[in-house]
């Protein structure tokens, strides 16, 4: 009879403690935060300032509001042929939840200069 009634206690203390972690989940916060754009007519360059292509990027949370400042530059690819460069951003929010985004900005990129016809035959 004992074993019985510990058996049955142990199966109880299981069932709460599945609905209590169940209930501490639900709570969580997994929702990514939003990362938005605002019109920005930078033309990118390679040694320009970043906080130039921070400018008018921002992001909010469902919980913890605005956390812009928590937003980096993740990386840049630039394409010469097109002259644009993609910035790549991502955020994460206080629970740990990450978003990324990405931007296109016209570019200017230095023209490579050839060697003159002289050069060459010499």
């Amino acid at each position: 009879m004992g074993s019985k009634l510990t058996v049955i206690g142990l199966i109880l203390l299981n069932i709460g403690l599945i609905v209590l972690c169940g209930f501490f989940y639900m709570q969580k916060d997994r929702q990514k935060p939003s990362i938005s754009f605002s019109a920005n007519d930078v033309i990118y360059t390679r040694d320009m300032d970043q906080d130039l292509l921070m400018a008018g990027v921002s992001a909010t949370d469902n919980i913890d509001g605005n956390i812009s400042d928590r937003i980096v530059i993740e990386k840049i690819l630039e394409n010469e042929k097109t002259s644009t460069a993609v910035v790549y951003y991502a955020v994460c929010d206080y629970s740990g939840n990450v978003n990324k985004a990405s931007r296109e900005f016209a570019a200017d990129f230095p023209v490579k200069e050839e060697l003159a016809e002289e050069e060459i035959e010499e």
